[in-house]
């Protein structure tokens, strides 16, 4: 909901006021409502806010918030959506509260149960929390990274702030580019896996982590693992999973500003529509990005929705007119490369909320992860199915004819090379396991472990930085409700062979919403996401541009003269073979030029 920023003087460190005042102006698109910052007696510790108000519309709720008597000072961005739960058990205990906000929630419960009170948090988070009695400072970030927390320590001085921009802006002599996340962005692919950014020295907070300093002293401590307990009933499942949904969307709801929701007319987002509408019986405002060019238009599954006299749909069609201004404009809001290019289809759903005036957006984000949404998870089923067949019996060969059937010829042989090699190694291991020798566990996942590694390292970082830059950008909230711990714990829950079923991704989400959704979104198979036509365009009316943009940089050094040609000449023989290279090569283009000043 908000912008963060602040300061942490250990020696010294001069003009941290004009500091602070260039960290607000970056990060103003984060919260236009107001700003307010807060130095303490002993001018060692600055803390900084940009508002943008969402429960309590107030001054009472302006941050920096006091509480306590003025000893604990927080800043904070994000939501605490089970506040009012939390205020009742607090006010039981004895504390009271000067404002509606769930800011106020988190020092009180913080002065209760210390560290721990983010394990009683349902929401999304990243604060800082000054205790004036005792010196200390209390950083921490949600359980899945929802909202980004990044800092600069140095024997000088700890500065932390929202968005990476902010720090380079405050530091600029401080701050260098890493040659080493570039060529691992361009070799392998890899974007918010770890604490590391494309930024030297500025590191970002893990998500489920806490960041302390205290009597002189710092130490990081993760405070969440996802916790499992199987569950095989198939009903008891679907029934389980349905209430927690709604749930979910039910608390994603407590605001006092319009709620809306993304459509992109897949399940995902169909899914928390139709319980707004439906179940909740929530007026909602959908707002869809639409290509009218075959193989990008989902248009007639976002109008099943039409009809719903609580959905108003609001469309906006992106054309190919300032594509590329665009696409700089979106990297410098993201502050670092870019792997998808479905992110160009979420800046413009962003914008229209802006034009409409709506403030909190409901998203989908995440259920692909924990649901097994994507077809490249189909070796991993396709593995999980061979070595546990007894499971299947006739059915087994059904299963994978579906896959077969779904995904096309060339592309299943890639899928069914890959699980049988993950079969192998998994026989080879429970054979090494069996002789006490050594595992070797390169490859070897079953779908639930490539999951949770989805989930943390290679997919849902880089897709939620990309959610919250699209949206602050616009002074627009974005809401996960697939991301409530209790739906993701759920989830992770559930056999494999109820996630993917005769075909069917996401099975037992389908299953869930079953008689919610249309049917003709309940039965679709085939998978979009944010389709945006990039190579499309770029082949019929921008090659040149691309090329001179992608020439005349130094990162044509990292890539390789022959390999930048050879791509860019296969691209425009046969444009599928390497759109996600051509991408990589034109982001990191701009992101290079936006930063180093070329």
């Amino acid at each position: 909901m908000c912008g963060i920023f602040g300061i942490k003087k250990f020696r010294t460190l001069d003009n941290c006021v004009s500091k602070m005042k260039i960290m607000d102006s970056k990060l103003y698109h984060r919260g236009p409502d107001g700003c307010g910052t807060y130095i303490n007696d002993g001018n060692d510790v600055f803390l900084g806010h940009r508002r943008l108000s969402i429960i309590d519309l107030s001054n009472d709720a302006a941050q920096p918030l006091l509480y306590l008597n003025k000893r604990y000072v927080i800043t904070f961005n994000g939501e605490i959506y089970n506040y009012i739960e939390l205020k009742k058990e607090l006010i039981n205990k004895g504390y009271s509260f000067h404002s509606r906000s769930d800011t106020e929630i988190i020092p009180a419960a913080y002065d209760c149960w210390g560290e721990s009170c983010v394990n009683r948090f349902n929401g999304m988070w990243s604060f800082c929390l000054w205790d004036n009695k005792y010196k200390s400072l209390f950083c921490s970030r949600d359980r899945f990274g929802i909202k980004p927390f990044y800092y600069i320590l140095n024997e000088h001085y700890f500065a932390f702030a929202s968005e990476i921009k902010a720090l380079t802006a405050a530091f600029p002599g401080d701050i260098r580019r890493d040659d080493n996340m570039i060529a691992e962005y361009l070799q392998s692919r890899q974007f918010d896996h770890d604490e590391n950014t494309f930024f030297q020295p500025i590191k970002q907070l893990k998500a489920g982590n806490n960041l302390i300093f205290s009597n002189g002293k710092k130490y990081q401590k993760e405070y969440y693992s996802i916790g499992i307990n199987k569950s095989t009933n198939f009903r008891v499942n679907v029934s389980e999973l349905r209430e927690m949904l709604i749930d979910s969307i039910k608390l994603r709801f407590r605001s006092d500003v319009e709620v809306g929701s993304c459509l992109s007319g897949g399940i995902d987002s169909s899914s928390i529509v139709s319980i707004s509408s439906r179940v909740l019986d929530k007026k909602i405002n959908a707002i869809s990005a639409i290509y009218n060019i075959r193989g990008y238009d989902e248009e007639k599954y976002v109008d099943e929705f039409e009809k719903d006299r609580n959905i108003n749909i609001s469309k906006i069609y992106p054309d190919s007119d300032n594509y590329f201004d665009n696409i700089n404009k979106m990297v410098y809001a993201q502050d670092e490369p870019i792997l998808a290019y479905g992110v160009y289809s979420q800046w413009f759903v962003m914008k229209k909320a802006k034009e409409n005036g709506v403030k909190v957006l409901l998203d989908g984000q995440g259920a692909d992860e924990i649901f097994s949404g994507y077809f490249s998870y189909f070796p991993y089923f396709i593995s999980d199915v061979i070595n546990n067949v007894q499971h299947y019996d006739a059915d087994v060969l059904k299963e994978i004819g579906e896959i077969y059937r779904l995904t096309g010829r060339s592309q299943f042989k890639s899928y069914f090379r890959s699980a049988m090699y993950n079969s192998y190694v998994k026989a080879k291991n429970d054979a090494r396991r069996r002789m006490n020798k050594p595992i070797n566990n390169r490859n070897n996942y079953t779908l639930d472990s490539w999951m949770r590694k989805s989930l943390s390292f290679n997919g849902l970082p880089a897709l939620l930085h990309y959610e919250d830059r699209n949206s602050m950008n616009f002074s627009v909230e974005a809401r996960v409700p697939f991301l409530d711990h209790r739906v993701v714990e759920k989830a992770l829950s559930i056999p494999f062979n109820q996630k993917i079923h005769h075909g069917h991704t996401k099975y037992i989400l389908r299953e869930s919403m079953k008689g919610i959704l249309p049917d003709n979104i309940y039965t679709r198979k085939n998978k979009l996401g944010y389709a945006t036509p990039f190579d499309y365009w770029t082949r019929k009316y921008y090659m040149d541009t691309y090329t001179d943009i992608v020439s005349n940089t130094q990162i044509k050094n990292l890539i390789g003269a022959k390999v930048l040609d050879d791509t860019i000449n296969e691209f425009r023989k046969n444009g599928d073979y390497n759109i996600w290279q051509m991408w990589q090569f034109l982001v990191i283009s701009l992101w290079y030029k936006i930063n180093f000043f070329e």
